[in-house]
């Protein structure tokens, strides 16, 4: 074979196999690091997003409670905690009904929170629903499907640790609530930290990392209060002057009135002071003095 025949000859299969590794080589580690910089991007936006995520959901808890909860309707709210899958989770129900209805009438509207175990994510789902007689969004309710019906919760936030909502009821908590007079107020939960595993074998969220808001139900109720160990009516202002007490500054009384005397009393003048005028005094009133 002769050396120009050498020159010109391609490169072999075992080269071409070389390059074809070196090559896959290089792009796998390439590709694994762009993935760890996108992995580290999002977890860096979900930090920075949920917590605004999760301030938005108490918001739109706390605007269902004000506009569904008032006394001039007859409103059931009803409260329910337990644990799915060891996680903390909760259900608000709040219906709005009317006076003539009957059982088997739907309410006049109704809506409801409540948290699922997503099965795939091993994390809590956050649904709402909204239903009764009257139309939340009347432009896209009037559209909505008939398949849409059937499927009412909507889900609004994934990836929770922790959904709780508890009743104050003096000095301590009420897990669950039930009946027609709503409670003074609800505390809701929310947190989307690692959870840690209790001795129970539960998910618990260290304090610091819970998003908690209380809200209060019907804000416009008049609440009577007292004074404690003060007789209603018996309470008076710092402002308030006995009868008879004069000014120690005017000598009047309460209102500006004058002394017993029916004259205001004199300022009293000091032993020290100097006498004014012609009284006894060694240095005469008129023209000054002439200075040599």
């Amino acid at each position: 074979m002769s050396a120009a025949h050498r020159r010109r000859r391609g490169l072999t299969l075992a080269e071409v196999l070389v390059s074809i590794v070196l090559a896959a080589l290089v792009l796998a580690a390439v590709l694994s690091i762009y993935n760890q910089f996108q992995r580290s991007a999002s977890a860096i936006i979900a930090r920075i997003e949920r917590p605004q995520l999760l301030t938005e959901i108490l918001q739109r808890i706390a605007e269902d409670v004000d506009r569904l909860v008032d006394s001039s309707h007859e409103v059931t709210v009803t409260v329910e905690n337990r644990f799915d899958n060891g996680y903390p989770i909760a259900r608000l129900v709040l219906e709005k009904s009317y006076s003539d209805r009957a059982p088997e009438d739907p309410p006049l509207e109704e809506i409801v929170w409540q948290g699922h175990v997503d099965v795939g994510t091993n994390r809590i789902v956050l649904y709402r629903k909204h239903s009764g007689l009257m139309l939340e969004d009347k432009l896209l309710d009037a559209k909505r499907k008939p398949v849409e019906e059937s499927y009412p919760y909507i889900p609004l936030a994934g990836g929770l640790t922790a959904f709780r909502i508890r009743v104050p009821q003096g000095i301590n908590w009420l897990d669950q609530w039930h009946g027609k007079t709503p409670p003074t107020g609800i505390e809701v939960m929310l947190a989307v930290a690692e959870p840690q595993k209790t001795p129970r074998g539960n998910w618990e969220v260290a304090k610091k990392d819970q998003f908690v808001r209380t809200i209060a139900m019907d804000r416009t109720r008049i609440i009577p209060f007292a004074v404690e160990g003060v007789p209603a009516g018996s309470q008076e202002s710092e402002s308030d002057e006995k009868p008879g007490q004069l000014d120690p500054m005017t000598q009047t009384g309460p209102r500006g009135q004058l002394g017993q005397s029916g004259k205001a009393a004199a300022p009293s003048r000091s032993a020290n002071s100097p006498p004014s005028g012609r009284q006894g005094g060694s240095q005469r009133s008129g023209a000054p003095r002439r200075v040599r």
